[in-house]
């Protein structure tokens, strides 16, 4: 599967303006992609929450997503590879990610939620090909760009995306977002049937191989700790923040805005990490995000309400009711940030 990653040759030899085309349409669907996914994000614990009161259902249909996305990536990224395509797998994730988004819009049962969210976690595993047919436009000395590029549209997507969250309940309610996102993903595969992609040699794979690069010290021990950040910035920043927030007294727009600043300040921080790279051991660095990960959670977990509705962000978006249908999710946030 790796072996796709290195053949920037093939679209880099198709000529400059050829190739600057191909990255702007790559651009644009990154960015579209994750707007698809995002723009209806910030309320949509709360809007799961008013189909279902119980707030273990609520976490049971937003772990929908990532579940999804795990299971599909590996496989997808080997049929990737064994095809010789990435164009279809990628036409194929930007189309789940408006199926799963219209069926959370037009449902009014908790099953139909759950059956959305799972829809849209798979859609994310075109993140894959997307990523590997993006950074091939690009020759190795080039990979760091490449990388930049990727996280400037993926951030800009999802930052506008969350941004008008509120602004469209406020029009229509809870399902405007979620139709505004079926558009946005028909957008998307528009741009991208625009790509041109010549077959590569088809790659079958070893299983004795992938098993080999599963456990590989320097694979799994990254993946481990992203798992583990991941976990802690989707449960409380992108999770059950949201329902504080309405418990709280915050309105649709309001939670736009939490769920927008703790992308902006990840982003930066991601930004930021990239560019200290050679400067501080990645040691270093990964001991300090955890440590501010720890030290924001725990600030949700044990903080009072008022307190951190005014003071709660350490790199995302904090805060914690006392009231004990919230305070589980955030202490469970704080124990797996450590």
């Amino acid at each position: 599967m790796t072996e796709s990653t290195t053949e920037p040759h093939e679209p880099v030899a198709c000529g400059i303006p050829s190739r600057r085309l191909t990255i702007g349409l790559y651009s644009a669907s990154v960015f579209l992609f994750w707007m698809a996914q995002y723009i209806y994000l910030p309320t949509l614990p709360t809007y799961i929450q008013s189909k279902a009161n119980d707030l273990a259902v609520v976490g049971v249909v937003l772990s929908m997503f990532g579940l999804w996305q795990a299971i599909i990536r590996l496989p997808l990224g080997i049929a990737a590879d064994w095809l010789g395509w990435r164009k279809p797998f990628i036409l194929i994730g930007l189309g789940l990610a408006g199926l799963g988004a219209w069926i959370m819009g037009t449902t009014d049962s908790v099953n139909g939620l759950t059956l959305g969210r799972a829809v849209t976690g798979l859609s994310a595993g075109a993140w894959v090909p997307l990523v590997v047919g993006f950074s091939a436009l690009f020759p190795p000395k080039e990979a760091v760009k490449a990388s930049a590029l990727l996280t400037l549209f993926n951030s800009a997507g999802r930052v506008l995306a969350t941004s008008v969250t509120g602004t469209l309940n406020n029009l229509g309610g809870y399902p405007l977002a979620f139709y505004v996102a079926t558009g946005i993903a028909a957008l998307s595969i528009v741009i991208m049937s625009a790509v041109s992609e010549i077959r590569r040699p088809p790659t079958r794979p070893s299983a004795n191989g992938i098993g080999r690069l599963i456990v590989r010290r320097d694979v799994l021990v990254p993946s481990l700790l992203s798992a583990v950040g991941q976990y802690a910035h989707w449960a409380i920043s992108l999770g059950f923040m949201s329902v504080l927030v309405k418990q709280l007294g915050g309105t649709g727009v309001t939670q736009s805005l939490f769920a927008t600043l703790s992308i902006a300040l990840m982003a930066s921080g991601n930004l930021w990490a990239s560019s200290m790279a050679s400067q501080i051991r990645g040691q270093r660095l990964v001991l300090a995000s955890f440590a501010v990960n720890y030290r924001a959670a725990s600030g949700a977990a044990f903080r009072s309400p008022h307190r951190c509705a005014r003071f709660g962000r350490a790199g995302r978006a904090n805060g914690v009711s006392n009231k004990r249908n919230c305070f589980g999710p955030f202490s469970s946030a704080f124990w797996y940030s450590m």
